[in-house]
């Protein structure tokens, strides 16, 4: 507190995880190439640079640089008018099997006693395995890893506190409002990590101001000091937004068998163990209508997984393929360009903007860009009739029969329905598309769009296969009724 800032506003949120998400260290565990924030208890945790970053990327795009500043502070070249961040954001408490968060330092035991902390203590709580294909569809060199995640469902308490000038500042307001929206964490948020959802949010505010009539004030915040995340006996339930908003979607549903993933626990019981099995997850699930609510992690829950960097991978091809369509860029002897690598073939390209690269760092500046498509995971519950065993061998060109060690099978998924769902970073685009106008460059945005939407059709249309098994006839799906667009979408897109 300062005396030009005596308006204490505090708000209590809890944020659920509704994909798998990567909140890192940075740092290698020995094993995989990164390994998940935790806190003192060797829980998964979001720290609070994560939530700041974001929310002030999201307050900025909503308002202007000097009102972010104010809010969020700055760090001035000259060291001299320095500004600290007048918005407080703890860690995020994760919570326990009766939803509650744990705070604080505890027992061994108490973890292992709590079904639910028990799983999520342990060192490696989901992997997925990574691949890039290059343009012959085959892996690009050094590009398959592994990526560590924390699971769908983790739910985590957080604080977020604001130093004020005034009662009822819309800056406040407009701070709250960007918590009920959406909020995406960690690495990896443009392929379908790190997506949380606001599932309660509480907020009070305190005038400390030198006025006897502000006593009441005074003895509230001297009893909400040291209190735990969840007492929220001071605090008004704010509403949330129900309707959730996205700029595109897509019911498929496969024409006949389709799977995404290689290893890992077959799903339906055989005699015989497949050799290929559909990438699947256990999730946590939260039973609202128990007292106290129950949140459980068993893998006997484990859903079918339709990952998005898989779906992503796919549409980035037949999007290169439609945007030099529509701009007359075809590999000819004259074009040397075309001919160089295929990164910087990419990055000389709008499509970088819309899909984002990778790169190495120079100068302590990144040289990489991330994308303006954010694609979601989908999770799917399963029965044993949406599941199929197939075998396979493969016969010897001499004799007729089969191949030592050829003999193989494979579990796929059977048909059933899924909807993709990709949102677009307009504020960024809108950036994008002035700096081009001003450098003097054409608008490249309009054939972009174009071919992001012949994309998406060959995708309904049955010309565009996802995932494992294209060569054999799997993985072609058909646009079940028809796709939607938000109304920017449709702006872009030319829907409208």
């Amino acid at each position: 507190m300062t005396p030009d800032k005596p308006i204490f506003y505090i708000a209590r949120f809890i944020l659920e995880a509704e994909s798998a998400f990567a909140l890192l260290t940075g740092m290698s565990d020995g094993t995989f190439d990164n390994s998940l924030l935790r806190d003192a208890n060797n829980l998964p945790t979001i720290s609070g640079t994560s939530l700041a970053g974001v929310l002030r990327h999201r307050f900025e795009g909503i308002t202007d640089e000097k009102t972010t500043q104010k809010v969020f502070g700055y760090a001035d070249q000259t060291q001299e008018n320095d500004q600290a961040s007048n918005v407080h954001f703890s860690w995020g408490c994760l919570h326990d099997s009766n939803d509650q968060p744990v705070e604080g330092r505890i027992d061994q035991s108490q973890i292992q006693s709590d079904g639910l902390l028990e799983r999520l203590s342990l060192e490696h709580l989901i992997v997925r395995e990574r691949v890039a294909l290059n343009k012959r569809g085959v892996a690009k060199d050094k590009m398959k890893y592994d990526q560590t995640l924390a699971p769908k469902g983790c739910r985590f308490s957080v604080e977020m506190s604001y130093w004020s000038d005034k009662e009822n500042d819309p800056l406040w307001d407009r701070l709250l409002a960007l918590l009920k929206h959406p909020l995406r964490l960690g690495s990896g948020t443009r392929n379908g990590y790190g997506l949380f959802k606001t599932k309660q949010l509480y907020q009070t505010c305190y005038n400390l101001c030198c006025d006897i009539r502000k006593k009441d004030h005074y003895a509230n915040f001297s009893q909400l000091t040291g209190t735990a995340l969840n007492d929220i006996k001071q605090f008004e339930k704010e509403p949330l937004y129900n309707k959730e908003l996205h700029d595109i979607q897509m019911t498929l549903e496969a024409e006949d068998f389709w799977r995404f993933g290689q290893t890992g626990s077959p799903l339906k019981p055989s005699d015989k163990v497949p050799n290929l099995v559909p990438l699947s997850e256990p999730i946590i699930q939260w039973n609202e209508s128990s007292n106290p609510i129950k949140g459980e992690f068993y893998n006997e829950r484990r859903h079918i997984v339709v990952p998005a960097s898989g779906v992503k991978g796919a549409l980035v091809h037949r999007l290169e393929y439609h945007y030099r369509r529509l701009t007359n860029d075809y590999a000819t002897p004259e074009n040397t360009a075309y001919a160089e690598k295929e990164e910087t073939r990419v990055k000389d390209h709008c499509i970088a903007d819309l899909l984002g690269y990778a790169a190495d760092t120079q100068k302590e500046e990144s040289l990489g860009q991330a994308g303006l498509l954010y694609f979601h995971d989908v999770f799917m519950p399963y029965q044993a009739v949406d599941l199929a065993h197939l075998m396979h061998t493969s016969i010897d060109r001499f004799t007729g029969g089969v191949r030592d060690g050829y003999l193989f099978s494979e579990e796929m998924v059977w048909k059933k329905q899924w909807t993709l769902t990709i949102d677009i970073d307009w504020d960024r685009l809108t950036l994008l598309q002035q700096q081009k106008q001003q450098e003097g460059e054409n608008d490249p945005y309009p054939s972009l769009f174009e071919a992001l939407q012949l994309t998406l059709s060959d995708l309904g249309e049955g010309r565009l296969a996802l995932g494992a098994g294209a060569s054999k006839g799997h993985g072609y799906f058909e646009l079940q009724g028809t796709t939607k667009y938000s109304d920017n979408a449709k702006q872009w897109m030319g829907e409208a």
